[in-house]
């Protein structure tokens, strides 16, 4: 399971259009906005790689000038083994006890 919560900035004048095309995003969900063009959203999908895919695609959307990740979180699940690459970056909370 991965759970993201971003903040989006964008020209205010594509607001709308962005917000239509972020939701159509799998696992995205646009929390909050202002008029000035900050979106603050949520990516939930249980595999991790379609979250970072995400986050790419949503740089590429016409009017968006940036993203910030303001928090991650990241459980490997049964059904979505953490691949190599996951584990060697996210190390689960034993692994960090036991070295």
């Amino acid at each position: 399971m991965s759970i993201c919560s971003m903040v989006v900035h964008s020209r205010p004048e594509n607001l709308d259009p962005i917000v239509a095309s972020l939701n159509k995003m799998e696992g995205v969900e646009v929390r909050a906005r202002d008029e000035r063009g900050k979106l603050v959203v949520l990516i939930d999908h249980p595999k991790r790689q379609v979250i970072a895919d995400s986050m790419m695609d949503m740089n590429k959307i016409d009017g968006v000038l940036n993203t910030s990740l303001i928090y991650e979180y990241f459980e490997e699940d049964e059904d979505y083994p953490a691949t190599p690459a996951e584990k060697a970056t996210v190390p689960s909370a034993l692994q960090i006890q036991s070295t």
